[in-house]
């Protein structure tokens, strides 16, 4: 990939190509978002890091531009994590946005903060009365791989190792694929550095927090940049890029039965992502995996488009978007046919179910971005099931 660049000025509109016909086209927005003074954890004035690494400027209107960072969401507020500013500059510095208010705020959170990096995987578990945010792996400014996890307390943001058990613990990784439920977080491959990947299978106990390998059979080719999701009590894996033979660029679905640990490859059908769609936000609803964005390793292009795959049939599709144009036109509901957010891959992104919106942070192109935009699913007609949506967190 060639590296971006960092932002100068506003990217471009671009032309979106011929979709699916649409009966109910799907809205998104450019979010104007403010910046607020810096909140400090309870009870501390300062942080301190498992390295003493410093953390870095800010944009006036929010974070820095980046790319391969994380979000998830808690209390309606987007909680952002480190990523990449360049090529070997990694951050360790967290954000909030009030997705209300369209704030954003830095937090300068206590404890012992996770040294800077991209690539690593957050997720988000509530128990015991707490909220907690686990960070896990990722590379590190130097090109190395990590394997160390981190816990932080979303209602005092006070950061702590998780102990690690040299017998029980995945191995070093970055640009893996993750997913949770209510009990646990499964950690699929992920690249060691650009010609070796991890090729298992892990499961994380929040109750707990131990580790444990998940021996299946049938597993699919090891891989990195690719996304997973849990539908039940199956595990699905699509896409991503592995170096054997070279660079190597895949579009396949898999999925893992939990309950016997057996992978069965997926035929999918319809508007097939050409390449790997190496995306943070997948969101399910009605039965439906909703997938933003990504980088296509045949064309060499970020991607910029919303698709959609059933997990009743296993068919992609594509949706149109329309830009939303009321904040500049002062009217309601106007939209602009044809125009797509800018192109990106490694962004980070939630999904809020009570407002059907995808909130979509930074990311790269043709350039850092440090942009936020914001996607509007239609409404569920009356007796669809949204059963899928309640029972997957987000990441």
């Amino acid at each position: 990939m060639t590296e971006p660049q960092q932002p100068t000025e506003e990217a471009p509109f671009v032309i979106a190509p011929a979709k699916d016909d649409e009966d109910d086209p799907i809205i998104w927005r450019r979010v104007g978002t403010t910046m607020v003074a810096a909140a400090a954890a309870a009870g501390s004035s300062q942080p301190t890091t498992a390295n003493s690494a410093a953390g870095t400027a800010t944009a006036p209107t929010g974070p820095s531009a980046r790319r391969y960072h994380t979000a998830v969401l808690h209390r309606r507020k987007m909680v952002v994590f480190g990523g990449s500013k360049a090529s070997t500059e990694m951050l360790n510095d967290l954000y909030t946005l009030n997705l209300d208010t369209l704030e954003w705020t830095q937090v300068e959170a206590s404890g012992t903060v996770p040294t800077p990096r991209g690539g690593h995987s957050a997720v988000v578990h509530s128990g015991d009365g707490k909220t907690r945010m686990l960070v896990f792996g990722g590379i590190s400014s130097s090109k190395q791989a990590l394997h160390d996890m981190y816990s932080l307390d979303l209602d005092s943001f006070v950061w702590s190792a998780v102990p690690t058990t040299a017998e029980n613990w995945p191995g070093p990784r970055y640009q893996h694929a993750v997913a949770a439920n209510d009990t646990h977080m499964f950690v699929h491959s992920g690249a060691i550095d650009l010609k070796k990947y991890q090729t298992d299978l892990w499961q994380f106990e929040f109750a707990s927090n131990t580790w444990s390998p998940i021996s299946a059979s049938n597993p699919p080719e090891h891989r990195a940049g690719h996304f997973a999701f849990l539908h039940g009590l199956e595990l699905f894996i699509f896409g991503g890029h592995t170096a054997d033979g070279g660079f190597t660029y895949l579009s396949d679905l898999h999925r893992l039965d939990l309950s016997t640990a057996t992978w069965t490859p997926l035929s999918t059908q319809g508007k097939i992502p050409f390449t790997a769609r190496p995306v943070p936000c997948i969101t399910i609803r009605d039965d439906h995996v909703y997938v933003f964005g990504g980088y296509d390793g045949a064309t060499k292009m970020p991607q910029g488009d919303l698709l959609t795959l059933s997990l009743k049939d296993f068919t992609w599709k594509a949706h149109e978007l329309w830009l939303d144009m009321s904040q500049h036109l002062r009217m309601a509901a106007v939209g602009s046919k044809g125009t797509l957010p800018t192109p990106r891959y490694g962004h980070a992104a939630v999904f809020d179910k009570d407002t059907d919106t995808i909130t979509v942070h930074a990311g790269s192109g043709s350039m850092y971005l440090a942009d936020v935009i914001q996607i509007v699913l239609p409404e569920l007609s009356q007796g669809e099931d949204e059963s899928a949506a309640d029972r997957e967190p987000q990441r």
